[in-house]
């Protein structure tokens, strides 16, 4: 099956990257389990990017870059040593619960050949409508976007991914900044559909109490190692977010009547 496997990767050009680091090797405990049981049908090799601890299966091909200097210096280093020129990315707490349809995954990393796309990502998020011309399942990312670049589940050119690294970034930093650094490129793309979909297995370096149940079902406990976020936390988050939805709808409101009131202004003149 290895065998197989790693002789479509190489007739496809494609690979698979799982951004991890060793402070996050418990999380591949749970991580692998969900993956194979999810996408036991996974047509490419299946690399995991870490400091110096590996994954002890055979499915899983280490690539070891050291110590940590930064997140940007580190996934340089994984993404150089891919030996495909595309690869499908993921970060190590990205959890599967639902069946991957592997045709679906093929037939959009087809269509990233047949653009010659730079990024398309698995999903349509935030939602734009403005389809690709010929493939009415993709949609392309305006430039200016604020996350255009997102480190969601998604086919790169190997090439592309690393333009948009600076040594010193953070993946926060990266996404935001490496959105600007894309406003010089065309061939940033989503799918309309999720086509791979999973949960955030952490945040802020705890587990979301969200999963537990799920991972209850799947006969799966939290291992030693990052801490489950209290109720509390849990709360406050949603709080938060609800506040922040509020501010928002008001800021829209106030940005409304504004140009509300602009409008009315130029009609005058113009009667």
């Amino acid at each position: 099956m290895l065998t197989e496997v790693n002789k479509r990767s190489k007739t496809d050009n494609v690979s698979i990257l799982i951004n991890s680091c060793d402070k996050y090797s418990d999380v591949w405990q749970i991580f692998f389990p969900l993956f194979f049981k999810y996408w036991p049908d996974c047509p490419w090799d299946i690399y995991l990017g870490s400091n110096e601890k590996t994954y002890n299966d055979p499915r899983v091909i280490p690539i070891l870059v050291g110590k940590d200097n930064s997140w940007a210096e580190s996934a340089y280093k994984m993404v150089s040593a891919l030996p495909t020129d595309n690869f499908l990315f993921f970060l190590d707490d990205f959890l599967i619960f639902w069946k991957v349809d592997t045709f679906k995954v093929i037939h959009i990393y087809k269509i990233f050949q047949k653009l010659n796309a730079n990024c398309i990502r698995l999903r349509n998020s935030p939602v734009i409508n403005n389809t690709v011309h010929g493939f009415s399942e993709i949609v392309e990312r305006p430039k200016g976007e604020s996350n255009r670049i997102a480190l969601d589940v998604a086919f790169w050119k190997r090439d592309f991914f690393i333009k948009m690294l600076k040594f010193g970034e953070n993946p926060w930093q990266m996404e935001i900044n490496g959105s600007i650094r894309s406003n010089k490129y065309n061939g940033i793309y989503s799918t309309k559909e999720w086509i791979i979909i999973r949960r955030n297995g952490l945040e802020g370096g705890k587990w979301m109490r969200y999963n537990l149940k799920l991972l209850e079902k799947e006969g799966l406990s939290i291992p030693h190692g990052h801490k489950i976020r209290s109720r509390l936390e849990e709360f406050i988050v949603k709080i938060n977010f609800l506040l922040y939805k509020v501010w928002l709808y008001r800021k829209i409101r106030q940005i409304k009547t504004k140009i509300s009131k602009k409008l009315k202004q130029v009609l005058k003149v113009i009667d």
